[in-house]
């Protein structure tokens, strides 16, 4: 994907999960925002493979998470996973993400 591809599709999965959040971890979502930061990273994975991999880790964790299936419409094949947004604790975030270089 282009650069201004995968910018979409991040503004995609991060808009999608916090509109979750705001329902389920309002309190989780505040304090993210109040005292973390906010803070974002975006990482990296070599192939579908890896980011299979991590999105099963992720679930059986019960980390919080979104992710993007393109519409097909420009770049990528319809129905594709193009990018993922997770949500938790950073200790518990770099469980299934910690082996993965920043984009």
């Amino acid at each position: 994907m282009s650069k201004g591809k995968i910018a979409a599709q991040v503004g995609h999965a991060c808009l999608a999960l916090y509109k979750k959040l705001l329902k389920k971890h309002g309190l989780e979502l505040e304090h993210w925002e109040t005292y973390d930061g906010s803070k974002k990273i975006a990482l990296k994975c070599k192939d579908l493979k890896e980011l299979d991999n991590i999105k099963e880790r992720a679930k059986q964790m019960k980390i919080s998470m979104e992710t993007i299936i393109d519409a097909g419409k420009t770049e990528v094949a319809a129905g594709s996973l193009t990018v993922m947004a997770l949500f938790d604790k950073e200790s518990r975030l770099n469980q299934v993400t910690g082996h993965l270089k920043t984009l």
